[in-house]
């Protein structure tokens, strides 16, 4: 719950709160969005071999346990968002504000809070996207509404042994200064 209110004090855009999250603790739910992702790969890998396309075939071979790792934490948190009207204003300028979407990025604080509050409280997770792969089935599985989209899936456990940080770049890399 602290997590999840975490979550739910991201920014959003005209403070619109675009989120919804779905909290899966039924391992035969988490199976079967499981089995949904293997079966879009066993598609993938299928016309890999077809097209004799070696690069893709190990690929898709190598990313099944990442995209369905999630099966096997305590639990897993779907995000769902409901795409912000806008005000319109940017179409009015000749600007594809779908570049942009106010309701992505706000979902977007939403799961990050979520991850630092999270890693904050001692627990593992991370911001999974590649189960979307099967994200029509998923959504089918989890009842999502149809004026909804999942966008991220979020397993949820305790870390056996915590994992090293990652190198990240300098701020040097990631800013540019204009005076």
């Amino acid at each position: 719950k602290l997590i999840l209110d975490a979550a739910n004090w991201a920014p959003s855009a005209r403070n619109q709160q675009p989120w919804r999250f779905i909290v899966i603790k039924d391992k035969k739910i988490l199976f079967n969005m499981a089995d949904a992702v293997n079966k879009k790969l066993d598609i993938i890998e299928k016309k890999a071999q077809e097209d004799k396309n070696d690069k893709l075939l190990k690929k898709s071979s190598r990313y099944r346990g990442p995209f369905t790792f999630f099966k096997s934490a305590p639990l897993t948190i779907a995000v769902v968002m409901a795409e912000y009207e806008g005000t319109g204003l940017a179409a009015k300028v000749g600007v594809d504000a779908s570049k942009f979407s106010s309701s992505l990025q706000s979902v977007s604080a939403a799961i990050q809070n979520f991850l630092l509050a999270t890693h904050a409280l001692g627990y593992g997770s991370c911001w999974m996207t590649g189960p979307l792969i099967a994200e029509p089935e998923i959504s089918d599985i989890l009842k999502v509404k149809k004026e909804e989209q999942l966008v991220a899936l979020l397993p949820l456990g305790k870390y056996s042994l915590a994992p090293k940080a990652k190198p990240r770049k300098t701020v040097e890399q990631v800013t540019t200064f204009i005076e």
